[in-house]
Order: C-alpha cells, then sequence, then structure tokens
C-alpha cells in the first residue's frame, strides 16, 4: 500500500538533549482502506535505533575500522522493523496505530495486505 513518514524534528539532538529525552505515544489513523488484515512493520532511524552512527561515535570514531568493529556496525543496519503487527480493517475502513516517539525520532510504517 505505502509508507506514512512521521518525523518529530528536523534536527540533531544535542548531547543536553539526549540525557532528558522523554517518550510520547502518537495515534495515527490510517482510512480508506478495505476491510480486511493487513501487515504493518515499523522502522525507527533514531539515537541509539538503528543506530550504526551512534555506535560509531562511540568507538571514539576511528578513521580505520578493524574487521570486529566493522562487523558491529553492520549489525547494526540489517533494517529489521522494530514491530510487526497484524491489524485487522473493520467494514469502517479505518484503524489507529499508537507510536512512541522521542523527540529527533523517525518512524516508517509499512502497510501491506496480508497474504
Amino acid at each position: 500500500m505505502g509508507a506514512i513518514p512521521t518525523r518529530r524534528s528536523a534536527t540533531a539532538p544535542s548531547s543536553a538533549s539526549r540525557s532528558r529525552r522523554t517518550t510520547s505515544a502518537r495515534c495515527r489513523q490510517l482510512r480508506h482502506l478495505a476491510p480486511e488484515r493487513y501487515q504493518l512493520s515499523q522502522h525507527r532511524t533514531a539515537y541509539t535505533a538503528n543506530g550504526a552512527h551512534t555506535a560509531y561515535l562511540r568507538m571514539n570514531s576511528p578513521k580505520d575500522l578493524d574487521a570486529r568493529h566493522l562487523s558491529e556496525l553492520q549489525a547494526l543496519t540489517t533494517d529489521t522493523p522494530e514491530v510487526k503487527r497484524e491489524p485487522r480493517v473493520g467494514a469502517s475502513g479505518s484503524a489507529s496505530v499508537m507510536i512512541a516517539l522521542r523527540s529527533h525520532d523517525v518512524v516508517l510504517l509499512s502497510l501491506r495486505k496480508a497474504a
């Protein structure tokens, strides 16, 4: 069907703001859907989530990566969904999804008809 990007901010977090992040739940309404079962995948990119860059910084940003560091960073970029659900849409053609967001998170929801 498509992807629904959800973004809270376009600026990079400062080190001070990283330590005091709060999480808030956001509700996304999915509308105009055919009544049936769907597969919903949620991917997140944020500080410490899907964070190869965060891990690289924690390694003190080495100029040359050894095999162990490279392996660690590649393991963080597998693009596996953080959440997988199978919502059922009824006759109304709508469903709602709750998403936990911290400041500066980017979340991608992908919705497909279930097989």
